[in-house]
């Protein structure tokens, strides 16, 4: 049985190099650019920027993948050790006390209330008085005219309209009187149908 261990093309360590393995690859198989384009998904002769003799596009987070599929290659990080035995020796160990875990936010409904409620506070207290007075006095006027919008109308017997004064568009409500006793006498009561 053959050894199936994949063939290794290159020792690269710089963007340059790696550069001129792909350039020679595409050599190896012969690859019209175009085609390969085409093939990799990447836009019309955007091979050529990006691994040309004087590239005007650089290898990126999206073009990086699809380069590496269409000429059949894998990247295969290997360790230095004389590199790594001279960085051990140069730099201290961090202290793992000051290592943090990734930050992990739940966003819950409680959680938007309480930013809510500090954003409101903010906007509280960056206002002059005069704005917080206009914030008061709408809140005041639409809640009198929640109390004040509704009118019975009677048309005839024992049914009447509720109606709210027409803005857009006009809402209205059936309601029955329904006689009541009380001391005073006979008084209509509204009750929904």
């Amino acid at each position: 049985m053959a050894d199936e261990r994949p063939r290794v093309i290159a020792d690269v360590n710089s963007y340059e190099q790696m550069l001129a393995v792909l350039r020679s690859r595409v050599n190896e198989l012969q690859i019209k650019g175009v085609d390969f384009d085409d093939f990799a998904g990447l836009p019309l002769g955007y091979l050529s920027k990006l691994i040309g003799a004087r590239p005007i596009r650089r290898l990126g987070m999206t073009s990086f993948g699809p380069v590496l599929a269409g000429l059949g290659l894998r990247l295969l990080v290997i360790e230095d050790n004389a590199a790594t035995e001279r960085l051990k020796n140069r730099l201290p160990p961090r202290n793992s006390s000051f290592v943090r875990a990734a930050p992990s936010i739940v966003l819950t409904v409680r959680y938007f209330k309480k930013i809510g409620r500090k954003g409101a506070q903010a906007r509280v207290d960056n206002s002059t008085k005069e704005q917080r007075r206009g914030w008061a006095k709408k809140a005041a006027t639409a809640r009198w005219q929640k109390a004040t919008s509704w009118r019975v109308s009677c048309n005839s017997g024992s049914w009447c309209r509720l109606q709210r004064p027409a803005k857009n568009s006009p809402v209205t409500t059936a309601v029955q009187l329904v006689p009541e006793r009380r001391i005073g006498g006979p008084c209509p009561r509204l009750v929904s149908i």
